[in-house]
């Protein structure tokens, strides 16, 4: 296990940012997408207070096709893990 200060982590640490920025600002569907899935996963954490079955939260994550931030083609394009 490498500690925490070692250098190798600062190293990895300036990949990500460099990489991050090159990637630039998040684009309005990625920021909508954000919203999306914070508010399933704070349905799926908070069902136990408010009582709304954890299955209610999939009706939120639909907007994601609803609001075009993703298309019905690009999830029948999706390949199982390891395929081509």
């Amino acid at each position: 296990m490498v500690p925490a200060g070692h250098p190798r982590y600062r190293s990895g640490a300036r990949v990500c940012r460099r990489g991050a920025g090159a990637m630039g600002p998040l684009s309005r569907r990625e920021k909508s997408l954000v919203a999306i899935m914070l508010a399933v996963m704070a349905g799926w954490v908070t069902s136990p207070w408010h009582g709304i079955p954890t299955r209610s939260s999939r009706w939120p994550a639909s907007a994601i096709l609803l609001v075009r931030v993703l298309a019905w083609d690009d999830l029948l394009d999706e390949k199982k893990p390891g395929t081509r």
